[in-house]
């Protein structure tokens, strides 16, 4: 059986790739036209900040953030493969009350 939840998960974490990959591009050009007009000092304090922001990034994801994240990530699984679940329960119930409602109007039908 494919596993819609997983692909929806991998197009989005893929779609967040590409735009996080995007901007950072846009930034660079950016600083690069900037640094056309104010020198490469603006190119350096771009690249500076950008360092420090990684860097920063870096350093929070600790285990705990890790934890957090799988935990999100867990629910978010588990909420879509719950969902599935309650659709097909649900899919099933009303096939055997529409079931159960030609049986009994047949009955009906060949008594009267």
């Amino acid at each position: 059986m494919y596993d819609v939840c997983g692909a929806v998960y991998g197009l989005v974490y893929l779609y967040e790739c590409l735009t996080w990959t995007i901007k950072v591009w846009y930034r660079w050009l950016y600083c690069v036209q900037i640094g056309r007009a104010a020198g490469w000092r603006v190119i350096a304090v771009c690249g500076a900040v950008y360092g420090l922001v990684y860097l920063y990034e870096r350093l929070t994801w600790t285990n705990r953030a890790r934890e957090r994240a799988f935990k999100r990530q867990y629910v978010d699984y588990a909420s879509c493969k719950l969902r599935l679940i309650v659709d097909l329960t649900s899919a099933n119930c009303s096939h055997q009350v529409q079931q159960y409602v030609v049986l009994l109007i047949r009955s009906l039908h060949t008594q009267a």
